[in-house]
C-alpha cells in the first residue's frame, strides 16, 4: 500500500505545484483589483484570434493568444518575447507550434526558426508577422502568443475582457476561484480535472489510513515477539560469550534488531507523512 500511495501523492503534488493561468471575465476597470488576491503572480488581458499561418507552400491553423510581454515568462530555445505596441505583428511559440507547419500533398512537417516571416491570415487581413522566440514546454500541442494590443485590432471592445491571472501553484486555482466567484466575476475553471484531484486524495486517504493501521499493528507485534524471545535472546547470548565475544561487545550488538526494526518504523512513518501533506 505504501508504494501506490506514495506514488499517487507525488503525481499530485507535481500536478498541483505546476503553474496555472486561471481565465476569468471581468470589466476592465476592474483590473487592478485583480490583483490583489494572493496567489495571483500577475495580470493580463487575452484576445484569443484564430488565424492561418503559413511560410512557401507550408501551414498550420492555431489559436494565437494576444497577451502583454510581461505577462509570460517563458523557457526560450531561441530568441526572446515580443514587444508591446509594435506596428509589425510579432509571435513567440512553443516547440509544437514551430514543428506544425504541413503541406497538403505531404504528411512530412516543415520546422520554422526564429526570424521567419510568415503569411498570417486573420484579424479580416492577411499580413505578414515575424517569430521573435520559441519556448520549450513540453506541450504537443501548438501554443503561440502575440501582443495584445496587435491582437486587439479590428476587433470591437466588449463590455467584459477575458483575463489571465497566473498562478505559480495550479493547486490555488479552486480557492482563488471561489474569492472571485464572490466579487460577481465569471472565472472559467476545468471542474473534471477539481474532481479527479478530489479522487486522487480519496485515494490517498485510503493507502494513509491502511498504512497507519498496519504500521501501528506491525510495530506492536514485533515489541510483543521480541519481549516473548527474552529465553531464546539468553541462549544466544551465552553462545556469542563462548565464541569470545565481551560483554561490551555484546551490549552493542544484541539491541541491534530493535534499531533496525524501528529504523524501518521510522521510514514507514515518514513516508505516511509525506502522503498526509499531499493531502493537506
Amino acid at each position: 500500500m505504501i508504494i501506490p500511495g506514495i506514488s499517487t501523492a507525488m503525481a499530485l503534488l507535481e500536478e498541483t505545484t505546476a503553474p496555472y493561468d486561471l481565465s476569468i471575465l471581468c470589466k476592465e476597470e476592474l483590473r487592478l483589483q485583480l490583483n490583489e488576491f494572493p496567489a495571483v503572480d500577475r495580470v493580463s488581458p487575452v484576445r484569443r484570434v484564430q488565424a492561418q499561418l503559413s511560410v512557401e507552400d507550408y501551414s498550420q491553423s492555431i489559436e494565437i493568444q494576444g497577451v502583454f510581454s510581461s505577462f509570460l515568462d517563458l523557457e526560450f530555445i531561441a530568441g526572446g518575447r515580443f514587444q508591446d505596441d509594435t506596428y509589425m505583428p510579432f509571435l513567440v511559440m512553443n516547440e509544437a507550434a514551430a514543428k506544425g507547419f504541413t503541406q497538403k500533398e505531404s504528411e512530412e512537417p516543415h520546422k520554422v526558426d526564429i526570424n521567419t516571416v510568415l503569411i498570417m491570415k486573420g484579424l479580416g487581413e492577411e499580413r505578414e508577422v515575424r517569430i521573435t522566440g520559441i519556448f520549450r514546454d513540453g506541450l504537443e500541442t501548438p501554443v503561440c502568443y502575440m501582443s495584445f494590443s496587435t491582437a486587439s485590432r479590428n476587433q470591437e471592445q466588449p463590455e467584459r475582457l477575458e483575463y489571465l491571472l497566473h498562478l505559480p501553484h495550479k493547486g490555488d486555482a479552486a480557492k482563488t476561484a471561489n474569492l472571485l466567484v464572490k466579487r460577481h466575476l465569471n472565472v472559467q475553471l476545468d471542474q473534471n480535472e477539481l474532481q479527479r484531484w478530489d479522487l486522487m486524495k480519496s485515494q490517498i486517504w485510503q493507502y494513509l489510513i491502511t498504512a497507519a493501521t498496519g504500521l501501528c499493528c506491525g510495530y506492536v507485534m514485533i515489541w510483543k515477539q521480541h519481549t516473548n524471545d527474552e529465553e531464546q535472546e539468553k541462549e544466544e547470548y551465552m553462545g556469542l560469550l563462548s565464541c569470545g565475544f565481551t560483554k561490551n561487545e555484546l551490549s552493542r550488538i544484541v539491541p541491534i534488531r530493535i534499531y533496525i526494526l524501528t529504523a524501518g518504523c521510522v521510514l514507514f512513518a515518514i513516508s505516511i507523512f509525506m502522503m498526509y501533506r499531499c493531502v493537506n
